[in-house]
């Protein structure tokens, strides 16, 4: 499924839909605001894997909308860059924030532009304080201004193996984190999920819009202990 906020923009409206295994919520914000929904999503629930995009634009929705179009068929994180930086991004009024994140078999692959961010939810982490995989930056961006075509390209990517059990997996665009009721992973891992996304969609206070990408996948009995 992809969806782009700038032609369905859930103005004054929270919507939750299950796309298979995966649930995405959507907010866009409030009509005396920013009368605008910059985000755009993309989900994909296969019989093996589960893939999802976040796109948080400024200035714009086409810059997010070209995102999540541009990365419809990646099958691998390794692919996002090379297929962004190869993208025409001369005619685009703004630049977009994405996160990507992939599940195969008991691995979490992901890649972070910008300010998103992506949970692992589990018990084990949560007693060490552990929830993001990412870092939020707020100066890397794809579209009009971009840091990819930096001298140096700038992202963040990286591979986290599952731990025994399940575990919930949540992306978040910035107008869940900076709006009256954020989200708060440390309490986000009980309860069914669509009423979790659901609830959190509609408690969500802020002008802004906001998206949320979630899913639980439950892994094998191998976990990784330190050495006595």
């Amino acid at each position: 499924m992809l969806w782009c906020g700038g032609e369905e923009p859930f103005i004054d409206e929270a919507s939750t839909i299950q796309v298979g295994r995966v649930v995405l919520g959507r907010y866009g914000g409030r009509t005396a605001g920013d009368r605008k929904n910059e985000d755009a999503a993309l989900v994909r629930s296969d019989d093996d894997r589960e893939y999802a995009v976040v796109a948080d634009g400024h200035a714009g929705a086409d810059s997010s909308a070209l995102a999540v179009r541009l990365l419809h068929d990646i099958t691998d994180t390794a692919e996002i860059i090379p297929t962004l930086k190869d993208a025409d991004t001369t005619g685009l009024t703004g630049e977009t924030a994405i996160l990507a994140v992939l599940r195969r078999g008991r691995f979490l692959h992901w890649l972070s532009i910008g300010d998103c961010v992506a949970y692992a939810l589990h018990p084990d982490l949560a007693a060490r304080g552990q929830y993001a995989l990412n870092q939020r930056s707020f100066f890397e961006w794809f579209g009009r201004v971009d840091s990819l075509r930096l001298d140096v390209s700038c992202y963040a990517s990286g591979v986290q193996a599952l731990r025994p059990g399940r575990t919930r997996i949540v992306l978040v665009t910035d107008g869940a984190l900076e709006c009256g009721h954020p989200f708060d992973p440390s309490n986000f891992y009980d309860g069914e999920l669509p009423a979790r996304v659901d609830d959190l969609m509609r408690h969500i206070d802020g002008d802004g819009s906001a998206t949320v990408v979630a899913w639980d996948v439950t892994a094998g009995p191998t976990p990784m202990w330190p050495s006595a």
